[in-house]
């Protein structure tokens, strides 16, 4: 297998050229682009990494703290039950910006493991605080869901599912669908039932609010996947209501967390409204295949 090459270029003009293959070795066995991701075969592009918003030695720090306090016990047994072993490289830099708490903003191709990179993060963050939380004597899971992903698409919704139930097994968490409310059984019965996370479009999800069946008091983190498309599907108003309901926590109390294939600036602009000042920018460019770089190395001789 050949080898993925990525120049890193974070802020503050310090630039740094790493084999993330040779790191990864000596970092992590675990391989998070099995599951749930499009299956899109990135290990023979050399990928061009930029991340604005920190230094190399803040990053680093968040690396040994993801080491050492990281990923959960459950996240990982179920991961390796799974048969992963390898990050990508998108997972590499996401990973311990979000375990760190630290609002994100991703610009990255498809395939690039993006999915799993914010679920493993997502249910780690909660299994930590969970048994705080249900110590307060109140039921966490009751119309207070603690994650909420927000996905154009009734497919995406199910995908991503697909890859937080695999991982939440044997944990306390509960996980719901939700896409079309007159398509599920007794919905509202559903959510009282009990969620941590819940998953859903735009638009459903504006509905579920608005019928006042869940608030965000206790929210910790909100992921808004493909913002691109959200918005170009007309989900502007939705995501501003979703984001500016009365029960919403403040954005110090929250990580917010974006992903865009794209980002013009409609993007930008959501971004600049929701995120923290001090977020994180990951731009992920695909350059060439490896082959066609060294072709065109070996032409120019």
């Amino acid at each position: 297998m050949v080898n993925i090459h990525v120049a890193t270029e974070i802020c503050k003009n310090t630039y740094v050229e790493s084999d993330v293959e040779t790191d990864l070795e000596q970092d992590s066995n675990i391989d998070y682009r099995t599951t749930g991701d499009s299956g899109a075969d990135h290990t023979n592009k050399i990928q061009k990494v930029t991340v604005y918003g920190t230094n190399d030695v803040e990053f680093k720090e968040m690396k040994i703290s993801m080491k050492y306090n990281g990923i959960h016990t459950s996240v990982c047994v179920n991961l390796a039950h799974l048969r992963y072993k390898r990050t990508t490289v998108l997972q590499n830099y996401a990973i311990p910006i979000l375990l760190s708490g630290r609002d994100m903003m991703a610009k990255t191709p498809t395939g690039s493991g993006k999915t799993t990179a914010f679920v493993v993060s997502i249910l780690s963050c909660i299994l930590k605080n969970l048994s705080d939380i249900n110590d307060d004597g109140h039921p966490s899971e009751c119309f207070e869901p603690l994650a909420v992903i927000v996905v154009p698409t009734i497919q995406r919704v199910k995908n991503v599912y697909n890859v937080v139930s695999r991982l939440i097994t044997n944990t306390e968490l509960k996980c719901e669908p939700l896409f079309k409310i007159s398509s599920v059984p007794d919905p509202k019965r559903k959510i009282q039932n009990g969620i941590h996370i819940l998953i859903s479009d735009p638009e459903c999800l504006a509905g579920i609010v608005s019928r006042g069946w869940i608030t965000f008091s206790k929210l910790q983190i909100i992921v808004l996947d493909d913002v691109d498309l959200l918005l170009k599907a007309g989900y502007k108003p939705e995501i501003e209501f979703i984001l500016n309901n009365q029960t919403m926590v403040s954005t110090d109390k929250r990580t917010t967390v974006l992903f865009s294939t794209t980002v013009d600036k409609d993007v930008q602009q959501i971004a600049m409204t929701y995120l923290k000042s001090n977020h994180i920018s990951i731009d992920v460019e695909e350059m060439v295949k490896l082959e066609e770089a060294y072709t065109t190395q070996k032409t120019n001789y």
